[in-house]
């Protein structure tokens, strides 16, 4: 009997998509807000970096001065650390240039690579207030106790590309093209044979060879014997 595989088994198997897979089995880098190159993920590695890793990648430090117009007007020092921001985490996946071209025609699809990119949501900030008691006073107004936590919002978007070689997407694309050559050789006959002649320009004796059929008299034709 074959062994039956667990329900959390999927990510270690052969999934039904070829284009399907988790991101501790791919290959990765992390670039910064420039584009250029920070970190690279090994197949097999989780993409678990520190939150200062993460700040780097999109400029910023939590002792930086927030960015928010209404916090700043209030009070200058105030940094991202006591009132919190929004970081959006892009990952891009992507096949094309990881695999041979034999490889794409014997119909393996080329393995899958992600690229993670950090962008600051500009004017955001991210802070949870709680309230802890509640009370009166003798005078009869109510006091508070709250709590106020700030921390960072990371919202993740997903996209990028991918695909696999077909032979009948190769077909339809040649037919497709051959069809528009043939087509564009006729309307340059036409033009050339029938409009340039109008605008005084005939290019008919460069293109084709006009010549006269002779016509042989019965007595001038050759004997065969």
């Amino acid at each position: 009997q074959k062994p039956k595989k667990e329900k959390g088994a999927f990510a270690d198997s052969y999934p039904l998509c070829p284009f399907a897979g988790a991101n501790k089995h791919l290959s990765g880098v992390l670039l910064d807000k420039h584009g250029e190159f920070m970190h690279y993920f090994a197949p097999g590695e989780e993409d678990v970096l520190p939150l200062r890793t993460w700040m780097e990648a999109a400029g910023l430090d939590l002792d930086n001065v927030t960015d928010v117009t209404k916090q700043r007007k209030k009070q200058e020092d105030v940094t991202f650390r006591f009132k919190g921001v929004a970081l959006m985490l892009t990952i891009e996946y992507t096949n094309r240039g990881n695999a041979s071209f034999w490889a794409a025609l014997a119909g393996q699809p080329p393995p899958l690579s992600y690229t993670i990119s950090v962008q600051h949501l500009a004017e955001t900030n991210f802070a949870h207030r709680q309230v802890l008691t509640q009370s009166k006073t003798a005078s009869g107004s109510t006091q508070r106790t709250v709590q106020t936590r700030s921390g960072v919002f990371i919202k993740i978007q997903i996209a990028g590309k991918a695909g696999r070689f077909s032979w009948v997407a190769v077909m339809n694309e040649l037919v497709l093209k051959l069809g528009l050559i043939t087509l564009l050789s006729t309307v340059l006959d036409i033009v050339w044979v029938y409009v340039l002649p109008l605008l005084g320009r005939d290019y008919t004796p460069h293109i084709y060879q006009t010549f006269s059929r002779q016509v042989l008299a019965p007595a001038d034709k050759p004997k065969t014997e």
